[in-house]
């Protein structure tokens, strides 16, 4: 009975103990996590200030872009207003470029007219302009030295080559030369000596034409009329061989003189001669400065012109 008194006596001392030591330990995880929500704090502040630092340099950045983007706005208007100047220029110019194109087309046909009056008004003359100094020939002296007559073409005739023509551009044949694009090619024929040289007429329809390398045919020739040429006192002649070949042949009269002409396609395929072949060479000018080795003198178009002696 004693003892439990005793018990009784202490039992309060004993659980105020107990409480004492597990106010401590509260009071001590309060104190860690004070220390912890600190940290924490602390490191949330940290972390705001550098959102907000982080803030301004994109408003900073934002704001360069707004004046960029305004500068870029500016730039934009400018060059619209260039763009629009340019295509008013283009306006102009177009029309500037439709009227020169125009004014070369008037100039164009008033050459072709201007070199018809030539043709018509003063072929032989304009046909000899380009002739050297030193090649000079006399048509005065050509004239006395022929006896050719229109009435009467029985006989021998030689014929002096004067100038190529092509397009309506006449070439001294003085310069002009034979020339193979192909050197590996030997040709039979030089184009320079495939040209005529003398013509036999022979009542009452035989004729003989011999070229410059002496080559002849025999055949049979005919005085046609043509109504349509622009040459005056004309007489057309059409040579006929035994193949049907056909080659024409025209006189006209100016100043006194008898002028030839005829097609030199036509004379090589009426001797057998073609390019097809590749047995006759082309022409080329003296002194004009070729860049390609097929560049010729129009080999597929070229008249020869001359007077009959």
């Amino acid at each position: 009975m004693r003892r439990f008194i005793l018990l009784l006596l202490f039992l309060p001392i004993f659980v105020i103990g107990q409480s004492k030591k597990s106010l401590k330990e509260t009071v001590i995880q309060y104190q860690d996590s004070i220390t912890i929500l600190s940290i924490t704090t602390e490191s949330l502040r940290n972390v705001i200030s550098e959102l907000r630092t982080h803030v301004s340099n994109l408003e900073k950045e934002n704001s360069t872009q707004k004046n960029d983007k305004t500068t870029l706005l500016r730039e934009k208007e400018q060059l619209t207003i260039k763009i629009n100047l340019l295509k008013q220029e283009k306006s102009s110019n177009t029309e500037e470029i439709n009227s020169l194109y125009s004014q070369i087309h008037i100039l164009e046909d008033s050459i072709v007219n201007l070199y018809a009056l030539i043709e018509k008004e003063s072929f032989v003359n304009d046909s000899l302009k380009n002739l050297k100094i030193h090649n000079i020939i006399s048509l005065k002296d050509l004239i006395s030295q022929s006896n050719f007559s229109r009435k009467n073409i029985i006989g021998s005739w030689d014929l002096k080559t004067l100038v190529l023509s092509s397009h309506d551009e006449y070439v001294d044949f003085d310069n002009i030369y034979g020339y193979s694009q192909y050197s590996q090619n030997n040709y039979n024929y030089e184009a320079d000596e495939s040209l005529i040289n003398e013509i036999t007429f022979i009542d009452p329809n035989i004729s003989i034409i011999k070229l410059i390398d002496g080559t002849k045919i025999t055949c049979l020739f005919e005085i046609v009329e043509n109504n349509n040429s622009k040459y005056r006192e004309i007489i057309n002649i059409k040579f006929v061989d035994t193949d049907r070949e056909e080659l024409e042949f025209t006189i006209s009269e100016y100043g006194g003189a008898y002028i030839f002409h005829y097609n030199f396609n036509s004379l090589k395929y009426f001797f057998d001669r073609d390019d097809y072949q590749n047995n006759t060479n082309s022409f080329r000018i003296t002194g004009v400065v070729y860049e390609d080795d097929w560049q010729v003198f129009d080999a597929y178009d070229i008249d020869i012109i001359g007077i009959i002696k």
